[in-house]
């Protein structure tokens, strides 16, 4: 009440915790974020790098969590060991206390096909009943003179003789790293699965044609071959924040999709989606503008900075006194922004001691 004079003590404050609803320590209580939200661990199992000549190929981790235990089940070859203290039973690979992210361990094998795969995983993460566990699409070795064709459920690529300077481990699959908070809430495009096309940075001497199979997410219900606004979008690779249309490279025109496909010749690999460009969250078509941790509509063209409504104790909307009152733990903090153990003083300093007088001075 911004005509009082005096406090009645009616005052009501926002109450803080996690406001995500799919997020494990939901509060529907809470009125406003205070980035505690906590979720299942994301993993991420992927195959790169086959020597054929060595027997050799490198299994790589994408986590967010220390993981106590990891077994996986190799196809494609007859594994004979494993590298950075895995151990081989048969097929399967098993390893623990494993906390970084990137290669893990090179497996020994042989017998080889042209084709390898991870079947199976399973991890464990101290503190958690399950985990979201996610694996790359199976690897091919294809050589330049030959080219081919590397096909995974719902998207593919064929790769024409020359194309190629080396023997590369082409995969095609679903992307087992965490993508930018960016393009994980962007609201300017609306993404169906996205594919990835391994190694990211694989250049091409000729286009290869690509294929995505599009499914029922993004129709407008039309009945015409082309999607309004759909097309074929793609990210460098799991750094990149920003979806971009894809430009044929045989025709240089922006690929569209039809109702049943994307297709398009490319020379870059990446991670590649049929996507329908909509207002973002600014209100710009096909904008990169989206919503941050406070719920807020930040970057794109509008100006703001990530979490700019975060104060310092991560609390969204919050009194940034963090240093004020010397708190450690967020989660400590009272409806005044201090620790719980702390009283704000009428200069709205934590723990200054300083009161109103009766003539509220």
């Amino acid at each position: 009440n911004d005509t009082a004079l005096l406090s009645d003590g009616s005052c009501v404050y926002a109450t803080y915790g996690c406001v995500d609803p799919i997020a494990l320590n939901y509060d529907a209580t809470a009125d406003l974020s205070d980035d505690s939200c906590d979720y299942p661990p994301a993993i991420g199992l992927s195959l790169e790098d086959v020597d054929l000549a060595a027997g050799t190929f490198e299994v790589s981790l994408s986590t967010d969590s220390d993981i106590a235990s990891l077994t996986f089940s190799i196809s494609g070859a007859t594994v004979t060991g494993a590298s950075e203290g895995f151990s081989a039973s048969g097929n399967d690979v098993s390893g623990t206390m494993l906390s970084e992210s990137g290669v893990i361990t090179t497996i020994s094998f042989t017998s080889g096909t042209s084709e390898f795969c991870i079947e199976s995983a399973s991890a464990e993460v101290d503190g958690y009943d399950a985990v979201n566990l996610t694996i790359g699409g199976c690897v091919t070795v294809l050589n330049p003179e030959e080219g081919g064709v590397v096909e995974s459920e719902g998207a593919g690529i064929d790769i024409p003789p020359g194309a190629l300077t080396e023997s590369e481990s082409i995969g095609v699959g679903e992307v087992t790293e965490e993508l930018p908070d960016e393009v994980n809430n962007s609201t300017g495009y609306e993404v169906e699965d996205p594919v990835a096309f391994t190694p990211y940075d694989l250049e091409l001497e000729d286009p290869a044609d690509i294929v995505i199979d599009v499914g029922d997410g993004v129709s407008n219900g039309s009945n015409s071959n082309s999607r309004d606004h759909q097309y074929l979008c793609q990210l460098d690779d799991e750094n990149d924040t920003t979806w971009e249309v894809v430009i044929d490279a045989n025709t240089g025109d922006a690929v569209s999709c039809s109702d049943v496909s994307c297709e398009a010749s490319i020379t870059e690999f990446g991670i590649f989606a049929a996507c329908t460009l909509v207002d973002d969250c600014n209100g710009d078509l096909g904008g990169y503008a989206f919503i941050d941790d406070c719920g807020s509509c930040a970057g794109g063209s509008t100006g703001l900075e990530p979490n700019y409504a975060m104060d310092e104790c991560g609390l969204c909307d919050g009194n940034g006194v963090l240093a004020a009152c010397g708190c450690t733990d967020t989660s400590g903090l009272n409806a005044d922004g201090c620790c719980d153990d702390v009283a704000t003083g009428c200069d709205d300093v934590c723990d200054s001691g300083l009161v109103d007088d009766d003539c509220g001075d």
